[in-house]
């Protein structure tokens, strides 16, 4: 299996579990935690993340590794 490259990825695979690993790594204010209709936590990007901060943030996103 593939591991997503990017956050985009994992929200779009339905793979996030709500953590907010994402928006702590971030920082700056960078990743807000939302509540969503069906009433789970998930990450909102306010601001551009770099590749850096997306290759790290992947690195230790725990849907990155579901399989």
């Amino acid at each position: 299996m593939r591991h997503p490259a990017d956050l985009r990825s994992i929200l779009s695979g339905d793979l996030c579990s709500g953590c907010g690993l994402c928006a702590s790594l971030a920082g700056d204010g960078k990743i807000g935690m939302e509540m969503t209709a069906p009433g789970y936590l998930r990450p909102s990007v306010r601001q551009a993340l770099t590749a850096e901060e997306d290759r790290a943030i992947v690195d230790v996103c725990p849907g990155a590794r579901i399989e």
